[in-house]
């Protein structure tokens, strides 16, 4: 999980968007290349993190459903 203070929903997506890609890019000597699905989300004023998490926990299932190596934003 990375938390990224002051920063909109759609600046964290592009964030997530960027560390999938150097990911994707990352040749693994034993393994080869791997992907990776992300789940964005902003915490809501007033929301506890318990709440943000589920919310997040949603978007990275959702990414994953959706076929993997992507990034859902809720």
């Amino acid at each position: 999980m990375v938390l990224l203070p002051s920063t909109t929903l759609a600046e964290a997506r592009v964030f997530a968007g960027q560390v999938r890609n150097a990911f994707a890019a990352k040749d693994f000597p034993l393994s080869g290349r791997h992907t990776v699905s992300v789940g964005v989300t902003q915490a809501l004023p007033g929301e506890t993190s318990d709440l943000a998490c589920q919310r997040v926990d949603k978007a990275l299932y959702a990414a994953k459903k959706q076929g993997k190596d992507c990034v859902v934003a809720l």
